[in-house]
């Protein structure tokens, strides 16, 4: 609408308050509303191009721990043929300031014939993963199945930064 307002920093973090959300149809619990209230544009002078991005959150600094999430696409796992490739795309969000990058690894792998945790350096899948993912990036996991054998695969990776591990499951059918 044309007005400035002065934003408010508090723990490294730029705290606005938002308009309250106004839209609401008739089936709606009384006072739920959904979406509403005049936006609001953050703009920052001098910020390097290249910095990652940290997603929004709602509550006030630190009401949430400093952590990263990851988004693995498709969620569900996928299905190529044999002797095809499959791509995973894996988005990475850092939460309260966290802006490590954040490496992978393949940390064991299993089949629906075989369900015990295998090594990876068994795994009969070429599998290329990122080196490092910058929060707000998307790292490409690429699964060549040349050579393998037709069977549903899972793919148990972890993804470490900042100190922090967590993992990541793929579930891949090869026909």
């Amino acid at each position: 609408m044309g007005g400035s307002h002065s934003a408010q920093e508090a723990q490294g973090w730029w705290v606005l308050d938002l308009a309250p959300a106004t839209a609401h149809y008739p089936q709606d619990p009384d006072g739920y509303h959904f979406i509403g209230g005049e936006p609001l544009l953050l703009v920052e002078d001098g910020v390097d191009p290249s910095a990652a991005v940290g997603a929004p959150a709602l509550g006030d600094p630190g009401s949430v721990p400093r952590e990263f999430r990851l988004f693995p696409s498709p969620r569900d796992g996928q299905t190529v043929s044999q002797g095809q490739a499959a791509d995973f795309f894996i988005s990475v969000r850092g939460y309260e300031g966290f802006g490590e990058p954040v490496s992978f690894a393949v940390d064991h792998w299993s089949t629906q014939r075989v369900p015990q945790a295998q090594e990876p350096s068994g795994l009969p899948l070429a599998v290329s993963l990122p080196s490092a993912v910058a929060p707000g990036q998307v790292g490409v996991v690429h699964v060549e199945t040349a050579g393998a054998e037709p069977g549903i695969y899972f793919l148990d990776l972890v993804a470490t930064g900042g100190g922090m591990s967590k993992p990541v499951e793929l579930a891949l059918v090869v026909n």
